[in-house]
């Protein structure tokens, strides 16, 4: 745990830093990912499929210009995915199961599946496409993860799905009407397609060895249709972490009824701090607000 920690904080130093840091740290890299994300991508909007080694020494396939910070730094760089990424380390362990809703290219997947090793499981969904082909082939050699290429909500059926350019992939929804005002969207239109959901429950019936320790969720506006789906999960004896992303810019919809889902079954809210320690939270729009802060990962506990 201690290398991996220190190895986050080198990354994270790195992600601090400013461009001209980033630039002497590697300066082809810098380079040809910022040479392609800010000269070629606006002329020629295709992704760059390319080569990244995670700050946790695994090497993966990221397209850029949307995986441009795993390229440059070995991290997603968010602060609020920095230390979730160090509560992971810090809570995850050996033999533990562990559920990514919305995994996208496989960041936190990989990262879960180093720590729960050879007797843990990991369950990737990622119902993109485009995301799911890089996810499929980041964890094609990990016996420990499981990449299933659905969107998870509250009942089996099939689904109108939005996936978004490369750019902004990872704000694919299955409601892309809290992006219309942003000024990137007419540039950046989404693609509609039909995709398969399943409700965790149902899917983790079908598995009676398996057992969530802790659930990830980052789905861009259909948090409370996940939690729906998973109730008699949430009702375990032991039942799992929730990680969930909070948005402070958005309407109140589904990540506020997320959140009281939860605490209606009896789970309590709490930020995680810079060591990767839990935090009790009493509200977290007020949380947000005082910090200044657009999004954070906010994990959820079941008092007791």
């Amino acid at each position: 745990m201690d290398a991996l920690l220190a190895q986050l904080e080198k990354a994270e130093a790195l992600a601090r830093t400013d461009r001209l840091g980033r630039f002497l740290a590697a300066p082809l890299r810098y380079l040809l990912g910022t040479g392609f994300t800010h000269l070629v991508y606006p002329l020629l909007p295709r992704a760059w499929h390319t080569r990244a080694t995670a700050f946790f020494q695994q090497d993966m396939r990221v397209a850029l210009p949307g995986g441009l910070d795993i390229f440059l730094t070995g991290t997603k760089t968010h602060p609020s995915e920095i230390r979730l990424a160090r509560y992971l380390i810090r809570s995850l362990k050996a033999g533990d199961g562990f559920v990514d809703i919305g995994a996208h290219f496989g960041f936190f997947s990989l990262l879960a599946a180093r720590l729960v090793g050879d007797h843990g499981t990991v369950l990737a969904f990622e119902p993109s496409p485009s995301s799911f082909r890089l996810l499929a082939d980041n964890t094609r050699d990990c016996a420990n993860i499981q990449a299933i290429r659905q969107a998870v909500s509250e009942k089996n059926d099939l689904l109108t799905f939005f996936e978004f350019p490369a750019r902004y992939s990872e704000y694919n929804a299955l409601d892309v009407g809290q992006y219309v005002q942003e000024p990137w969207f007419k540039h950046y239109p989404p693609r509609e397609i039909h995709t398969p959901s399943v409700a965790l429950d149902s899917f983790l019936n079908a598995m009676p060895d398996f057992y969530p320790a802790l659930v990830k969720i980052d789905v861009e506006g259909a948090e409370d249709r996940v939690l729906s789906g998973m109730r008699q999960t949430l009702q375990e004896a032991t039942p799992p972490v929730i990680v969930m992303e909070f948005l402070a810019n958005r309407p109140a919809s589904s990540h506020e009824r997320a959140a009281a889902l939860l605490f209606g079954m009896g789970y309590s809210a709490f930020s995680i701090d810079e060591e990767g320690a839990l935090v009790p939270l009493s509200d977290i729009p007020a949380h947000l607000r005082s910090g200044g802060l657009e999004s954070e990962n906010i994990v959820f506990r079941k008092r007791g």
